[in-house]
């Protein structure tokens, strides 16, 4: 992070599939690079930021075509927590979620 003050990632390298769909449990042919390979396609910067101790946020800033929130990882370096609270504030205020919904949600 010296060269740079935040990274701004996808939250999840694919859209998430129907509940069920996927378990890599079921393929235990997978060798552990593979699965290393396959996590990465769904869990972004978040591993790295939980094993370093970054600051990291994660904001829903769009919504898929079917309804379904699409997100960005805010990182920052160690000790900055307020700059990626700050961006994440800022896009809050700019496109606002509290009032969004999935055609169909938990909160139903």
């Amino acid at each position: 992070m010296k060269d740079y003050d935040l990274i701004v990632s996808p939250t999840m390298g694919i859209l998430p599939l129907k509940a069920g769909v996927y378990n890599p449990f079921t393929r235990p042919e997978m060798t552990v690079e593979e699965w290393v390979l396959e996590r990465r396609r769904w869990s972004g910067n978040t591993a790295m930021c939980n094993v370093t101790g970054q600051p990291s946020i994660t904001v829903p800033l769009e919504t898929s075509r079917s309804g379904l929130p699409i997100g960005i990882e805010i990182d920052g370096p160690v000790g900055n927590d307020a700059l990626v609270l700050g961006l994440a504030a800022q896009l809050e205020r700019a496109k606002p979620w509290k009032d969004r919904r999935p055609r169909i949600y938990a909160g139903q």
